[in-house]
């Protein structure tokens, strides 16, 4: 294999680049998103607002085969990675939701694997279920990994995306 064959998913590139390449002067709103270590709480630039919740233990935010999966989801509703903001619960002793929710100030959530008592909403919603709540649009969802190997479960999302996004 040469050096020209090696694949680099996105999940790794932002491990290798972990601090911007150039140096800008000023306070910039992503400075206000790192943790006490120096890692990103999510991944993502949260351009679209669109926040993603998932739950992965052994995982800082995604693990890359699921971020590969996911990318094609985004990519299908006409987003990238850097429209959303995807935060893993895992980090949840980092940061408390209520204060992600406020400082992100997302139009758009989407949970896979979680539910919403897992963000402490006052109100149960079926998965695939289109939900709004205090101005902003939650879908819950199963964990990606099952939604990965089933057929059924990825034509039940993609209706669900299709009423939520443009597409």
């Amino acid at each position: 294999m040469s050096l020209n064959d090696i694949l680099i998913t996105p999940a790794m590139l932002s491990l290798l680049y972990k601090t911007a390449l150039i140096e800008i002067q000023g306070n910039l709103p992503s400075q206000k998103k790192k943790s006490a270590a120096n890692t990103p709480l999510y991944l993502g630039d949260n351009q679209k607002k669109v926040l993603i919740v998932s739950h992965f233990e052994d995982a800082v935010h995604i693990p890359d085969h699921m971020l590969d999966f996911l990318t094609n989801i985004l990519t299908a509703c006409k987003l990238t990675i850097a429209d959303t903001a995807i935060f893993n619960l895992n980090n949840k002793e980092e940061m408390q939701i209520p204060e992600l929710i406020s400082g992100l100030q997302p139009r758009i959530i989407l949970l896979f694997g979680v539910g919403p008592e897992n963000l402490d909403l006052p109100a149960r919603f079926p998965h695939f279920q289109k939900q709004i709540l205090n101005k902003i649009t939650y879908l819950a969802c199963p964990h990606l990994e099952e939604i990965e190997g089933d057929k059924e479960l990825k034509l039940k999302l993609w209706g669900s995306l299709k009423n939520i996004f443009p597409v």
